[in-house]
């Protein structure tokens, strides 16, 4: 007689299974709106995200390394403080930016994406991603900047030398 096999689960709950929330460490988040609705490159909307992303920064709850928004969702690269759970901290930015959102006719998702960076795991890939999103997405000429990029100017000090005239490398876009 076989052992038994946890069937594969989907949804949610598979997004939740082995989240675990930790002071101190990295993390990568995606947090996308309702039925993917593009609302977050509005000028209000993207204030709205982003000061908020900022506010939460300045109140410790976080330091946040980067992100950047998508019309339909936003990627942040954040450290963890002490004050609040990984959960709290995406149940608050929801919660403070939705009635923006709604202004637009679109609200966030349930659910969102985490990964934690292991302590040795550089960040330089990930931060590349989210940098590169616009313009792989091809929102942008490889020629211009995205205005709804942030990056903390101590992570800006490293970074930019992965960059020419602050702009991305034109093989990486291939």
């Amino acid at each position: 007689m076989g052992g038994f096999i946890m069937p594969h689960q989907r949804g949610y709950s598979a997004l939740r299974r082995g989240r675990y929330s930790a002071p101190g460490f990295i993390y990568y988040l995606t947090i996308c709106t309702a039925d993917r609705v593009k609302a977050l490159t509005f000028e209000d909307v993207g204030a709205a995200v982003g000061e908020e992303i900022l506010r939460m920064a300045s109140e410790g709850v976080w330091h946040v390394q980067a992100f950047t928004l998508m019309p339909d969702h936003v990627h942040v690269i954040a450290e963890l403080g002490n004050s609040l759970s990984l959960s709290q901290v995406v149940a608050r930015l929801k919660a403070k930016t939705r009635t923006a959102l709604l202004t637009r006719a679109a609200k966030w998702q349930v659910n969102y994406f985490d990964h934690r960076l292991p302590a040795r795991e550089s960040v330089l890939p990930v931060l590349l991603y989210i940098y590169l999103n616009p313009y792989r997405n091809r929102l942008i000429e490889p020629s211009e900047s995205w205005p709804w990029f942030y990056c903390h100017e101590n992570e800006w000090r490293w970074f930019k030398s992965h960059l020419t005239d602050n702009l991305p490398e034109p093989v990486w876009l291939l």
